[in-house]
């Protein structure tokens, strides 16, 4: 089966294509930059409290808030290609038979 464009596969209502694998990449650069204003935003409140709250934020809460978000995130971005790799899987065994 030829692959169809991406515009098309949005109004595939057959549901034949999958497009949640072609913009994984794309969901996970977006993550991360929602990650990285969101670490941005706890640096400028710390230092908004105070100066030795600000030094904390920059150097212990924001790197570990971008270290477990980045993780988490990931984790599930994996998970749900797993899911995709096993219908796969299990689509060409089914073909086989």
């Amino acid at each position: 089966m030829e692959s169809k464009s991406f515009i098309k596969n949005l109004f595939d209502f057959d549901f034949s294509e999958f497009v949640t694998p072609k913009i994984i990449k794309a969901l996970y650069i977006l993550c991360m930059v929602g990650i990285a204003i969101g670490a941005l935003m706890i640096i400028v409140n710390g230092f908004n409290i105070s100066t030795l709250f600000g030094i904390l934020s920059l150097l212990i809460f924001a790197p570990l808030y971008v270290v477990i978000g980045l993780l988490i995130i990931r984790v599930w971005l994996e998970l749900v290609i797993v899911f995709f790799k096993i219908h796969d899987y299990v689509k060409d065994l089914k073909d086989k038979e």
